[in-house]
């Protein structure tokens, strides 16, 4: 189908730039809008709206079965349900880039130091939850 062709070859080109800019790892930082952000990242730069997103909460041993199915394509965004089977760290753009996204609510503070270090690349809000 010629969309998904032309998001491709967009996501390729956006990999192409991370690459030339010596980008290796992008760190999402903030609230559910935040994490909106991180899921639409993984999905775009990997060209997979499936399931990009998607942890293996239930440590199934076949790919792209450990999480509720639900939870794709837009339950990855929509469902409460869904929140705590996004996974904090997914690779993209021929597992090149890391992409990270640390949520406020689980006040992963320690996390956060080191993160903020090896990311070249941080992308935050704090949000409109006040």
């Amino acid at each position: 189908d010629g969309l998904r062709e032309e998001a491709s070859r967009n996501a390729t080109a956006v990999c192409a730039r991370l690459a030339a800019r010596g980008i290796t790892t992008i760190l999402i930082i903030g609230d559910s809008f935040m994490r909106h952000t991180h899921v639409a990242t993984l999905s775009f730069l990997s060209s997979n709206t499936q399931n990009a997103s998607l942890a293996n909460v239930y440590g199934a041993a076949a790919p792209g079965t450990g999480y509720d199915r639900q939870c794709e394509y837009e339950g990855q965004y929509q469902q409460a349900d869904c929140r705590d089977q996004i996974t904090p760290e997914g690779v993209v753009c021929g597992a090149a880039v890391k992409v990270r996204h640390l949520w406020w609510y689980r006040f992963e503070w320690p996390q956060l130091g080191v993160w903020l270090e090896e990311a070249d690349l941080v992308i935050w809000s704090d949000g409109s939850h006040g």
